[in-house]
């Protein structure tokens, strides 16, 4: 019986490791779909800007004044010098090669705001693509600093829209180690969103809404902290926040429950600090190095 129950135990742990990586994955999917659409909404908005009639309008009126002044090409010195109407067409022309240059400056910004954006939205199909998540365990070598630029990077989108800061506090002289890249990703991307929500989560907030992430190497180990000024929990529901069914926002908590798993199954730790409800809290990862594969080159 001992035996059965253990293997049930063993299962249930396994699909609960299957859920979350489904969900994490759809999260991410759904993650990087939110920023591209962000980034998309102002290429439709540049895309009406260049497709305006301004230029053509221009062009209309230079070719208007270009006939006049060539109607009068027997006496065009007198007639731009000294007659009145001839005055005005050559001080108008003026004006339009003036707005000419205007203009073309104008399109020349907006394609390379459209530029930006397309190039935003392949650096993010390409961060995906970098760390598209597998049931299957790939150890590499990882430098933390780079993970957590990109977990970042990959938010940004939702962060902005947000108005949401994000502060970086990077340890310079942090070792590489072996883990599974694609997965670590996966908890910091977790932990980030979790921070930006608890922060959404607060009603008729009016103070500046930060995300403070730091690196470390403390003794023998090396990890980092996500800070967040949002809703904040009660210290005494600190301890049930990384099980099932149990997060500060009300959600299912497979992604914290998913984090505490990888995390311990690596020789780390993960905590969880908030002095309660309104004074946010902070999310910290511990690896300890003697428990790691680490790489000291580079």
């Amino acid at each position: 019986m001992v035996e059965d129950r253990t293997k049930e135990l063993k299962e249930t742990q396994q699909e609960l490791v299957s859920k979350a990586i489904e969900a994490g994955m759809a999260h991410v999917a759904s993650m990087v779909l939110h920023n591209i659409g962000n980034a998309i909404t102002p290429i439709n908005t540049y895309m009406e800007k260049v497709q305006t009639n301004e230029l053509g309008k221009i062009l209309h009126y230079l070719e208007k004044c270009y006939d006049d002044l060539q109607s009068r090409d027997d006496d065009l010195d007198y007639y731009i010098k000294e007659d009145v109407r001839g005055k005005q067409v050559f001080s108008y022309m003026a004006d339009l090669i003036r707005s000419l240059a205007d203009k073309n400056e104008e399109q020349l910004e907006i394609f390379k705001k459209i530029e930006s954006a397309i190039f935003y939205i392949s650096e993010i199909l390409s961060l995906q693509q970098s760390y598209s998540l597998t049931e299957r365990e790939i150890r590499e070598v990882v430098y933390l600093n780079s993970l957590l630029e990109d977990a970042v990077e990959m938010q940004i989108g939702t962060l902005e829209t947000s108005m949401i800061i994000v502060k970086k506090q990077f340890e310079d002289n942090l070792p590489k180690f072996m883990i599974d890249k694609s997965k670590l990703m996966q908890v910091i991307v977790n932990l980030i969103k979790n921070s930006y929500e608890a922060i959404e989560a607060q009603k008729n907030n009016t103070k500046e809404k930060v995300v403070l992430i730091e690196s470390f190497v403390e003794n023998d180990s090396v990890g980092f902290k996500i800070t967040d000024n949002g809703i904040g929990i009660e210290p005494e529901k600190i301890d049930k926040v990384f099980e099932f069914g149990k997060s500060r926002k009300g959600s299912t908590g497979f992604g914290l429950q998913y984090c505490k798993m990888f995390v311990e199954s690596n020789g780390g730790t993960i905590t969880l600090k908030s002095n309660g409800i309104g004074s946010g809290a902070t999310v910290s990862v511990y690896f300890d190095m003697s428990r790691l594969r680490h790489d000291d080159s580079g």
